[in-house]
């Protein structure tokens, strides 16, 4: 049985029509009152976008930018409350806060446009650039987190061959979901080749995947551009949405603060997965995801994909195994730890919240258009509001201005 999809198609949601359900079940009241608050906001900047000229193309773009950052917000609550037994209750507390301290339709179009710009975009990776430095709406005392993650904030080295090299031998020299096996490994190996030709498997190219998107953390160093640097602000308050969801150590681990000798920042094995070049691809791209099962055994999850042609063979569920672990070699897997599956979860929502929301096709046409044109359009069209939607804002973090 091949992955699950989300969606049988790849259709852009509507800005003209609200998509939030109504009534989700919470299980509480207070996070239903705040979720609803959401939907109001996602309905009041449908409104206004569907009054607007076409030739408004400025007026537009931001009307539209509003309607996709309230549906981030309103797909949040509702991805963030299944995973409970990976996440626990935390993250989901923390959005009703936000919402309920602060609800006006502004507070909670700039939330959705944080979250996106500084939460999803962690979770994705990609080779443009890091958004600007901009302020959270609603709780002022993230900032000061963001001093103290900044003050002690390590980078995490150019250590990626080595991630490699040992989540290879914890994943046995193979695609963690194919059993593809990595032909590099079996040319240089003896023995690995004869692990591959002893269940007469294929071999390609296999690659390490980071959950959490390694750039971000990547060879952070101070600097006198304290604290504008637009890639030690996108770190920082990456790293303080972790905290603020419960998942100190998780932060502190990615980010190697206090130095624990058994950290490797970003590129510890907890954060990384062994995959082949197709799946690594649309891993990365949050096109294919996996969530941990939540009455499954440890380590147990099930394969998901956007839509149907991303993978048409593939595992519906998959069970990691340690090798070294299996062979004795590791024997409380302490050394070649599994990935996180608090990590995979949390990338799992960012994948879930971004192809709902209709915010996966705008950073997907983002990275064309920068790829293609090596610029971007000042004409007030689709690059107009994603530069809304990932952060080029003014002082002002309610409204926002388009870089040409």
């Amino acid at each position: 049985m091949p992955p699950q999809a989300l969606s049988q198609t790849q259709n852009q949601p509507s800005l003209d029509t609200s998509i939030l359900p109504r009534s989700p079940t919470f299980g509480s009241n207070a996070v239903l009152t705040a979720y609803q608050l959401v939907t109001r906001a996602e309905d009041h900047a449908v409104q206004l976008h569907r009054k607007i000229p076409a030739n408004a193309k400025q007026a537009k773009a931001i009307a539209a930018s509003n309607v996709l950052a309230a549906r981030v917000m309103g797909y949040l609550f509702i991805e963030m409350h299944r995973p409970r037994r990976s996440l626990g209750d935390v993250p989901i507390t923390r959005l009703m806060t936000e919402v309920l301290s602060n609800s006006s339709h502004d507070a909670i179009y700039d939330m959705g446009k944080f979250y996106l710009n500084h939460f999803i975009r962690a979770f994705r990776t990609t080779n443009n650039t890091y958004p600007e430095p901009s302020n959270h709406p609603s709780r002022p005392s993230i900032d000061n987190l963001m001093d103290i993650l900044m003050d002690t904030l390590e980078g995490s080295g150019k250590d990626h061959r080595s991630a490699r090299a040992n989540a290879l031998i914890r994943d046995g020299y193979k695609c963690m979901l194919t059993g593809l096996y990595d032909e590099t490994s079996c040319t240089k190996h003896p023995a690995v080749r004869e692990l591959a030709d002893q269940v007469e498997a294929s071999t390609g190219l296999i690659v390490t995947a980071h959950i959490f998107n390694e750039a971000v953390l990547q060879n952070i160093d101070p600097n006198d551009n304290f604290p504008h640097d637009a890639q030690r602000h996108h770190a920082s308050a990456a790293l303080s949405i972790l905290k603020m969801f419960g998942l100190v150590d998780l932060a502190d681990r990615l980010a190697t603060i206090g130095n624990p000798a058994s950290a490797t920042g970003v590129h510890a094995l907890v954060n990384i997965l062994s995959l082949n070049s197709l799946f690594h691809t649309h891993f990365d791209a949050l096109k294919l995801f996996l969530e941990p099962i939540e009455d499954g055994e440890d380590d147990e999850y099930d394969v998901y994909i956007a839509y149907p042609r991303i993978a048409r063979d593939g595992p519906s569920r998959i069970k990691f195994v340690s090798l070294p672990r299996q062979k004795g070699v590791d024997p409380d897997g302490t050394k070649y730890p599994l990935p996180d599956p608090r990590l995979l979860a949390l990338h799992a929502v960012c994948a879930r919240v971004a192809h709902m929301s209709g915010a996966a096709e705008v950073l997907d046409e983002f990275d064309r258009d920068v790829k293609e044109m090596g610029v971007l359009a000042a004409d007030g069209s689709s690059i107009n509001t994603l530069n809304l939607m990932l952060g080029q804002q003014d002082e002002n973090p309610r409204h926002v201005s388009v870089k040409a």
